[in-house]
């Protein structure tokens, strides 16, 4: 009875990692919002001083805030405005 409890943890491990931790619907909808490179190339006049942020296209307000899509140690970030709270764009690290 004790060799099951090894596959048993492996098992369980890997469906908390999978549905807690990487989330595939919320990975598929990251995936779908622009990166800073293509939300600048649709939004040229976008650019803000700061290399790694923009400006919102829809307000055009300067303060843009991030959030971790998973949990605070998940790198993959969305960026959002402060103001209209639109999503802007996504970014990794």
């Amino acid at each position: 009875m004790e060799y099951l409890w090894w596959p048993a943890s492996l098992v369980c491990a890997g469906a908390f990692y999978y549905f807690v931790l990487y989330c595939k619907p919320l990975d598929d909808y990251w995936h779908t919002i622009p990166t800073l490179d293509e939300y600048l190339s649709e939004h040229p006049n976008c650019k803000a001083e700061n290399p790694r942020s923009a400006i919102c296209h829809d307000c055009g307000s300067k303060r843009i805030i991030y959030r971790h899509l998973t949990a605070h140690y998940d790198q993959r970030c969305i960026h959002l405005c402060f103001s209209c709270k639109k999503t802007l764009f996504r970014t990794f690290g």
